[in-house]
């Protein structure tokens, strides 16, 4: 009856958002009761979730009702999270707005305050990592006794039905019978497969695991939205974040494991895995997410620490949770050079890459927020100084020139292919700048002695490759993929056809190529800069033909083809029609823009393709109008960042070039 009851509830969760906007809803006033009872739904779900921990100890749930009840219970509350939140800004009633942000807030306080459902969300979210780790130090024999132990209090210590409220009659605890027979038949399974490999423990588990990690994700989105408009609230208070650097509650009355090994944020790094996404489905999607659950506990502290900027903020707890970034840097190591060996793109490789870029973001953060995690991913560990993980981020650059060329002058048979590669070496390159940025110019003579920066010795090594007789000169490589990207996108441009229309891949293709040469022109700046501080008499032979007449005809043409999608949004928005709440700010509000990663967004794409189907009500111009308006902002988000990086490369430019000989038009930089 619980697991009809909860199938109800995510039924009715997942319908929010196109009830809330159904006209004749609205016009009968009906919209905020209906709210208002799913919120009681999910506030009985939480009931139900916390009988799984009793007395200190976790029991995963061991039948397939128990385990289908716990998928649905979380399915249902990250549905209302995403439901409520458009309702909430961009509705036309104020009752149903009231309500829902009501709701709303009362659901995250839920998830805040309440010690036993957070520990449940965080050991399902992680608990086929835990149940493995148990298996490896517990006997079959051992596990049962502890479960019939838990299995007994819970047994004898149910809830009253009083305590669903309006749900109640929906609700009754499990026959004890029952309980005992589905365990006897299922334990056996769940305690001798291999969950590496996704037998037993792997479907049931994963499938729980997988919805777990979606609403830390969601709930770390509201999270940032309430206090964003009020900066009195603490972001860490309302976010999953010191739940996921707390110790995992473990089924066994033994720990499986001490000090931070058996932190949740720990547990759940160790989902990312080359396996995990080349095996595709559930395993791959908890290995994706587990990775941005990640990044956003880190953009989380970056923001609650404002403007604070000491290196030492944080720092030992994320170094301790995460291992030292030892197994994060031999992820990236057989990542990179599956994504780099592989000549024929799949999907599976596709979400190995997707996988990838969300690890190289996390380096990136951390080399300005977390530098001494960026340090132990970048060089093997905590005291290691390995430069695998660089020298092939530095190849994933190698041949990308070479491709892009082949794309504008002759066009390529896999276009997949360079796609691909582009990204990933748009992946190192985000790295690599800002290593450059926080690095290049304060970086000591030598790799192993003390650095203003922790990154100050990788970044050492990545700038003296030159000098090395390595097979990939960075600065040259980096500087020829700046060549490249101008050179296919002119040939972009020279391919449009007459008139506004654009295609959504041209505009993807095009984003593509000015983030490269954005992120390549911040590392030559800086690099041009060091050199010349460096060598007073030198030159910088590197780029000695960036000032030359035709490429600054492209800059210059580039330049002026800049800003022409930032009305995009706007229109788009205009064309909703009678949506009189809607506007830029309030979309954006609902669905914020992700502009940190490779694959940039105007908004959270997904969940607000569902919002627009709904609002259109099967009008697919209006669908499809909402994608291109996604394609080209994010193109404007690209041209800015182009237009950023080109400002101060172009100021080196001017204050360090004369010409090399009179009346010539190819100008050398030197020092001033």
């Amino acid at each position: 009856i619980t697991l009809s009851a909860m199938s109800i509830l995510c039924s009715l969760s997942m319908q929010v958002t196109r009830h809330a906007f159904d006209p004749k809803l609205i016009s009968g006033g009906l919209v905020p009761p209906q709210i208002e009872t799913i919120g009681e739904g999910v506030m009985v779900g939480f009931e139900v979730l916390s009988t799984l921990y009793s007395g200190g100890e976790m029991s995963f749930p061991l039948s397939k009702i128990q385990i289908a009840s716990a998928h649905i219970i979380i399915s249902s509350i990250t549905a209302m999270l995403v439901g409520l939140k458009p309702v909430i800004y961009l509705h036309e009633d104020d009752a149903a707005r009231n309500t829902s942000y009501s709701i709303r807030n009362d659901i995250i306080e839920a998830l805040t305050t309440s010690t036993v459902v957070g520990k449940v969300i965080a050991f399902l979210a992680s608990s086929p990592i835990s149940l493995n780790l148990i298996k490896s130090k517990s006997s079959v024999k051992e596990l049962s006794q502890v479960m019939d132990t838990v299995s007994h209090y819970r047994r004898h210590n149910a809830s009253k039905n009083a305590t669903y409220g309006g749900w109640s009659r929906f609700v009754t605890p499990k026959r004890a019978s029952q309980k005992v027979r589905e365990k006897s038949t299922h334990l056996s399974s769940h305690l001798t497969s291999d969950a590496k490999k996704g037998v037993g423990i792997g479907v049931e588990a994963y499938a729980v695991s997988e919805v777990a990690l979606a609403l830390l994700l969601v709930w770390y989105e509201h999270a940032e939205d309430i206090t964003s408009s009020d900066s009195s609230q603490d972001l860490h208070h309302h976010s999953p974040f010191n739940l996921l650097l707390s110790t995992t509650p473990s089924p066994s009355q033994q720990r499986y494991a001490n000090g931070p090994n058996d932190v949740t944020l720990n547990l759940i790094s160790r989902f990312i895995d080359v396996d995990y996404a080349l095996i595709g489905g559930l395993r791959s999607n908890v290995a994706i997410m587990s990775a941005q659950v990640i990044n956003l506990c880190l953009r989380n502290t970056t923001i609650a620490n404002g403007f604070n900027r000491d290196i030492n903020v944080g720092s030992n707890t994320f170094l301790a949770a995460l291992g030292g970034g030892a197994h994060l840097c031999e992820i990236l190591q057989s990542a990179f050079h599956k994504l780099l060996d592989d000549k024929s793109v799949t999907q599976q490789l596709e979400e190995l890459l997707v996988m990838t870029l969300a690890v190289t973001e996390m380096v990136a953060i951390s080399v300005e927020f977390q530098p001494y995690l960026a340090r132990g991913v970048l060089m093997g560990g905590e005291n290691e100084e390995s430069w695998k993980l660089i020298d092939i981020m530095v190849t994933s650059l190698k041949n990308v020139p070479a491709l892009i060329k082949s794309y504008s002058d002759d066009g390529l048979s896999d276009e997949r292919l360079l796609i691909l590669r582009c990204k990933l070496a748009l992946g190192s390159l985000q790295v690599f700048s800002k290593l450059w940025k926080q690095c290049r110019l304060t970086c000591n003579q030598t790799i192993t002695s003390d650095n203003a920066h922790p990154c100050g010795g990788a970044t050492f090594y990545l700038a003296n490759l030159d000098k090395k007789g390595s097979s990939v000169m960075i600065t040259n490589t980096i500087a020829e993929l700046i060549r490249s990207s101008l050179h296919a996108l002119m040939f972009l441009e020279d391919r449009r056809p007459s008139g506004d229309e654009i295609s959504v891949q041209t505009v993807h293709y095009k984003s593509l190529f000015l983030d490269i040469a954005a992120r390549s022109l911040d590392v030559i700046t800086i690099e041009t800069t060091a050199r010349v501080q460096a060598q007073p008499n030198g030159v910088t032979d590197f780029v000695e033909d960036f000032a030359e007449s035709a490429l600054m005809e492209c800059w210059s043409l580039i330049l002026s083809s800049c800003n022409a999608a930032t009305l995009a949004a706007p229109s788009w928005i205009r064309s909703a029609g009678n949506l009189s709440n809607w506007s830029v700010g309030s979309f954006l509000r609902v669905y914020p823009s992700r502009d940190t990663t490779v694959d940039s967004s105007w908004c959270s794409f997904d969940q607000a393709l569902l919002l627009v189907q709904v609002i259109s009500l099967q009008d697919i111009d209006f669908v499809d109008s909402f994608v291109e308006c996604n394609a080209l902002h994010c193109l404007a988000q690209a041209e800015l960042s182009f237009c950023t990086a080109w400002a101060p490369f172009f100021e080196v430019i001017v204050a360090n070039s004369v010409t090399t000989r009179p009346g010539d038009e190819v100008w050398m930089l030197r020092s001033g």
